[in-house]
Parts: C-alpha cells; sequence; structure tokens
C-alpha cells in the first residue's frame, strides 16, 4: 500500500513538473540514473536489516524504517512515469493511445518480470544475487539509454559540405 501511495503522490507531482521544466529531456536522464542506484536499495535495506535485528532495542521498529523507504521508491517511479511519457511521445502525434501502450507494456513487463523472479531468478542464484542481477540490468538499460541518446545524436548532426 505504501509503495502504490508513492506511486500515486509521485505520479500527480510527475505531471505537474513536467509543465514547469524546460530541460525535460535533462531531468528524465537523471530520474533514469537515481533510480539505477535505487536498485541498490534493496541489498543495503537487507544490511540495515541485519542491524535492526542483532540490537535488541531496535528489532521491533524495523518496519517504521522501511515504510518511508518503500514510499519513496514509489514516489520516484511515479514521478518518472509522466516524464517517460513526455520522452516518448517527444516528436510524436499527441495520440492518448501510445500512453495505454505505454501503460500497458509497463504492466506486463512488471508481470513478466515478477514471475520470473519468483519462479526461477531467486530459487536458482538466491536473494542477494537475485538483487545483484537486478541491478546488473539496471545499469546495462541505463548504459544503453545513454548510448542511444549519443547514437541519435550523431546520427542527427548536420554534416558538413
Amino acid at each position: 500500500g505504501c509503495y502504490m501511495g508513492g506511486l500515486m503522490i509521485g505520479a500527480y507531482h510527475g505531471n505537474l513538473s513536467i509543465k514547469k521544466i524546460a530541460r525535460k529531456e535533462k531531468l528524465f536522464r537523471q530520474i533514469i540514473i537515481v533510480q539505477t542506484l535505487i536498485a541498490c536499495a534493496p541489498l543495503i535495506i537487507l544490511n540495515i536489516a541485519y542491524i535492526f535485528q542483532k540490537i535488541p532495542m531496535l528489532s521491533n521498529y524495523f518496519s517504521f524504517f522501511l515504510l518511508p523507504v518503500t514510499i519513496m521508491i514509489g514516489f520516484l517511479g511515479g514521478y518518472q512515469f509522466p516524464h517517460a511519457n513526455a520522452h516518448y511521445l517527444h516528436n510524436k502525434e499527441k495520440d492518448l493511445t501510445k500512453t495505454g501502450y505505454i501503460y500497458g507494456s509497463d504492466l506486463a513487463g512488471s508481470s513478466i518480470g515478477a514471475f520470473l523472479i519468483s519462479t526461477f531468478i531467486i530459487p536458482i542464484l538466491g536473494i542477494e544475487y537475485t538483487l545483484l542481477f537486478i541491478t546488473f540490468l539496471n545499469v546495462c538499460v541505463l548504459l544503453l539509454l545513454l548510448y542511444i541518446k549519443k547514437l541519435r545524436q550523431v546520427l542527427n548532426k548536420p554534416t558538413a559540405v
């Protein structure tokens, strides 16, 4: 529930900010970089949980730490979604069905990912190596996005004759 609440609040603020921010592409790249860094959050959270568990006085309060972290991660995901739509729809016709396709593909990807992770990856690799694998995938996607951006800049650059 906290994650979904964070998504809702983040999407609301993302929609508000998209109208105000002039350099949308730079912000979108920054959001993707932050999300890639947040992929490391589960590893950090597991270590913090271990610390909370070892200190008897703190062991009952771990959930109070986890709730705001979950809301913040949800907020970032929700904030990023309108910016991803704007990035995708840039220089394209403003067709509302494209937003629906983006949302549908997001849901399909998350469903397939949840199925594959819980059914195959965690039983084979274990939780810690699965988290490292997901972090590695996020870094690869970030590098791919940055490479595609550079490639587009090179291809769209006018040639001197």
